[in-house]
């Protein structure tokens, strides 16, 4: 009886994150210079770790020819805070306070993130479901570095974890045909009302 217990909290959450119970998840690759293909246009990208406090999740997003498009920095600390690498400022600091808290892992230590295009050419980064942050790049909000456009308005078709220290796997899982965000429709990404930052 206890085995089906945990085996229906498992599917449950998942259900709740939006991650099916299928994902192939893949090592993160110790040196990724070069970047490993996903496409935010047409997939998000799902991350795990099992992070803990003073550890720093990065991720550095390319372009197809592999030039800088942006990227996203969390900082496990209290409070937690984040930084977009060309936007929030020029060098790959976490100087923004999170809104919300960054929920705590699950049962076996891991956290599931799930970072998908947000916008014309922005970004939501999500965490065992609940939505850390909504972005869309601007003058108004990208106010520590004045070429910020130059990164953020480029597709994101790469992305490499070269200075990450959390992340454990990563997979990529398509949208769903109406712009949901989980498989099961979570979260809508386009058409929501929300704040520039949150």
């Amino acid at each position: 009886m206890s085995r089906l217990l945990i085996f229906f909290a498992a599917v449950f959450l998942m259900v709740q994150v939006g991650i099916a119970a299928d994902t192939d998840w893949i090592k993160k690759p110790f040196m990724d210079f070069s970047g490993v293909e996903i496409d935010l246009s047409t997939k998000k990208l799902l991350l795990k770790t099992n992070a803990e406090k003073g550890n720093q999740l990065r991720l550095n997003f390319k372009d197809s020819k592999g030039d800088d498009a942006g990227g996203f920095i969390l900082e496990f600390s209290s409070p937690p805070k984040y930084g977009l690498p060309e936007c929030t400022g020029l060098t790959a600091k976490a100087t923004k306070q999170l809104k919300v808290d960054i929920p705590k892992p699950d049962k076996s230590g891991n956290r599931v993130f799930e970072v998908g295009k947000y916008g014309s050419k922005g970004l939501k980064i999500s965490c065992n479901g609940t939505t850390l942050l909504t972005f869309e790049p601007s003058k108004e909000v990208c106010t520590g570095w004045s070429f910020w456009y130059k990164a953020w308005a480029k597709e994101k078709k790469k992305v490499t974890f070269t200075f990450d220290n959390v992340i454990s796997f990563y997979s990529t899982a398509p949208y769903t045909v109406d712009g949901a965000w989980g498989k099961f429709g979570t979260a809508n990404q386009s058409g929501e009302t929300t704040e520039r930052w949150r």
